[in-house]
């Protein structure tokens, strides 16, 4: 598997269907945008009412304050609503690119009747995902508890050697921590993937089989996604622009990655 390679079949599929790759990423931008800006309006309209008054030189009321606050818990509720939905938009995304990459006639609209529909299948594969990640936090955060308890004990008794050792340790730890959980999360890269082509599939399967599948492609993807370094600045560049154009030149050159690896895995 070459990363040229990948990216040629990644153009060569976009050929002639830029204009629905793009017209699906905007409106995917405009919907994410959309939610962010409502959940928001109520912090932004509760702040603005109280500094309006403090403004004009108006006593503030303890009801004022009160509503403040209010509005801002609500901003916090619909936020992770937003967020609870954007898994299943995501996922449902994810799942036109793949279709789109496969065949010419797939709509770029097709993704929104099915966000819905996918809400569980989303959220199920999305849970098993984080508690992967959830079991290593909750490892390094046991070793981290002892590790300063030692520390506590190591000091009390004036030991210095130990205190160093000790410290050493812990910075290792850290380290560790922060590759394995880079690891982790480009193994569950595929887990999306493989429950979109597999809906018999439960959560900790598309999540388990993931973890198998790139074994031995980590570095693969991490290449791939540095390919992209030059053309993401580019796009910043352009204030963002340039986006528009890149993202689905990335999301379907993950699909071709992946099912490059599926063939030489002889999965398919």
């Amino acid at each position: 598997m070459k990363i040229k390679e990948i990216r040629k079949e990644a153009r060569d599929n976009l050929y002639g269907k830029w204009p629905k790759f793009i017209g699906m990423n905007l409106i995917v931008i405009a919907i994410s945008v959309i939610i962010m800006i409502i959940s928001f309006i109520p912090m932004f309209a509760g702040i603005a009412s109280v500094t309006f008054q403090t403004i004009s030189g108006s006593e503030l009321s303890a009801e004022s304050i009160i509503g403040m606050f209010g509005s801002i818990g609500l901003t916090y509720i619909l936020f992770i609503i937003c967020i609870v939905f954007m898994v299943p938009l995501g996922y449902s995304y994810l799942e036109n690119i793949i279709k789109l990459k496969r065949d010419d006639n797939t709509k770029c609209t097709e993704f929104i009747k099915n966000i819905f529909k996918n809400f569980g299948r989303a959220w199920k594969i999305a849970l098993w995902m984080m508690v992967k990640i959830l079991v290593l936090y909750l490892i390094f955060l046991g070793v981290m508890i002892v590790s300063m308890i030692l520390m506590v004990v190591i000091a009390a008794l004036k030991l210095e050697i130990l205190s160093i050792i000790m410290a050493i340790f812990i910075f290792v730890a850290l380290i560790t921590f922060e590759v394995l959980l880079i690891i982790r999360v480009i193994s569950l890269t595929l887990s999306q993937y493989i429950g979109i082509d597999n809906p018999e599939f439960t959560g900790k399967q598309c999540v388990d089989k993931s973890i198998e599948l790139m074994k031995g492609y980590r570095l693969k993807l991490i290449g791939l996604n540095l390919s992209f370094l030059g053309w993401v600045i580019l796009s910043y560049l352009t204030f963002g622009m340039g986006f528009v154009f890149l993202i689905p030149y990335m999301q379907v050159s993950y699909v071709c990655f992946y099912e490059k690896v599926l063939e030489e895995k002889k999965e398919i």
